[in-house]
């Protein structure tokens, strides 16, 4: 029995080789070896679920700023890589020009080509006749006139023009890219404005025609009164 029991406590254990069992950092090495194991292969499954594509990113103008979700990448023109598929927001932008957002949906393993013309804002300088009408830039108030403004995007506009004593005239103007256009408006006296003027007037006639009638009468009552103040005065003296 005694014999038996020392075979079996020789024996080496399993899966450990005699020569390593107790040596040091053993059992350090067994559990380093398996997390390298675990790592390389989550990297093996990110590798090969996560796919990537590429963009070629062009401007006119060049040189023009390029942000990738938020993040800055450089100047135009710039091919930006390992990108991850799917949907990415892309801002382009340069001093003196509008900024231009595009959404762009990124394809794997492919290279895709993406040129943006940039905008430049123009100028309009509006003026009218009398000054300080309300202006209304395609219907929403924007100030008094004279008015300016230099940041408009091109295309066409409504200007709406009010002013108490004139009538309300709408024009249509065309702003051009980089360009400064000047628009001068001679707002006319509108009819309730008239008609008023008009009644004005004739009330002012009216009032005086009857101051009139009240000197002619007053006059005419001086002279009699003093008519009869020659008569009573010949009748007195033949007495």
């Amino acid at each position: 029995y005694l014999a038996f029991a020392f075979s079996i406590s020789a024996q080496p254990r399993k899966g450990i080789p005699p020569q390593t069992k107790n040596a040091p950092g053993a059992q350090a090495m067994l559990v380093d070896t398996s997390k390298q194991a675990v790592k390389n292969d989550s990297l093996g499954r990110d590798s090969a679920t996560t796919r990537f594509g590429t963009l070629r990113i062009a401007s006119l103008p060049d040189s023009a700023a390029v942000v990738l979700d938020s993040g800055s990448k450089g100047e135009t023109p710039i091919v930006v890589d390992s990108i991850p598929v799917g949907q990415h927001t892309v801002l382009v932008k340069k001093k003196g020009c509008f900024v231009k957002k595009i959404t762009v949906t990124v394809l794997a393993d492919t290279v895709q080509d993406l040129t943006v013309t940039l905008i430049r804002p123009g100028c309009l300088v509006v003026k009218t006749d009398p000054a300080a009408a309300r202006l209304f830039l395609d219907g929403k108030e924007s100030g008094l006139t004279p008015w300016e403004n230099a940041k408009l995007k091109p295309g066409d506009y409504t200007l709406r023009f009010e002013h108490e004593q004139r009538s309300t005239i709408e024009r249509r103007v065309t702003v051009n890219e980089g360009a400064c256009d000047t628009v001068s408006v001679s707002l006319p006296f509108s009819k309730m404005y008239l008609d008023s003027v008009a009644r004005e007037r004739q009330l002012q006639d009216a009032q005086k025609r009857k101051s009139r009638r009240t000197t002619d009468f007053a006059v005419f009552g001086a002279f009699l009164v003093f008519g009869l103040a020659i008569l009573l005065i010949e009748a007195s003296s033949s007495k």
